[in-house]
Formats: C-alpha cells, sequence, structure tokens
C-alpha cells in the first residue's frame, strides 16, 4: 500500500492522536475500512466537538501517530500495578 500508515496500527475503539493535512487531530476510532476507490479510512469522533470524521490512512503523516487508549483504556506510563496515588 502506498501511504504512510497502516490500518494494523489502530481499531476500533481506539483513541488515537496523528498529524493530518499539517494539523495535529484526536479521534475516537469507530471503523477502519476500505473505500470502493481504494483508500483505507478511519472512521471516528472528534472527542471535543463530538463530530463524525473521516480520514485517509494514507494522509497521516509518517510518525506523526500517536495510540492514546487501546479499546477504550487509557495507557498509562511510569504507573506502577496495584499502587493507589494520594
Amino acid at each position: 500500500m502506498p501511504g504512510n500508515s497502516s490500518a494494523t496500527e489502530y481499531a476500533a475503539g481506539d483513541r488515537i492522536c496523528f498529524a493530518y493535512e499539517h494539523q495535529y487531530r484526536v479521534v475516537d476510532v469507530e471503523r477502519v475500512w476500505t473505500s470502493k476507490d481504494g483508500n483505507e479510512l478511519i472512521t471516528g469522533v472528534d472527542p471535543d466537538k463530538g463530530e463524525y470524521r473521516s480520514f485517509r490512512i494514507d494522509r497521516i503523516q509518517r510518525g506523526k501517530v500517536r495510540v492514546i487508549q487501546r479499546g477504550g483504556v487509557q495507557e498509562s506510563r511510569g504507573a506502577v500495578p496495584g499502587q493507589t496515588e494520594g
């Protein structure tokens, strides 16, 4: 596929942040699919605006994708299992 990113990097239920047409976007992914034209697309909801959006995967800038949540579970960095804050 002649794109910069791969649909296998994220799936429905993930919240991702990515650079698209020189702007950063955050989307709750609802669907990763292929159009009739053969383009791979991500469709999801902008969590801040509540709007549905679709993005062509080949237009996402390489190296500018970050999964914030996997399947609706926030990824923690540096947390120790069983440890509580306080």
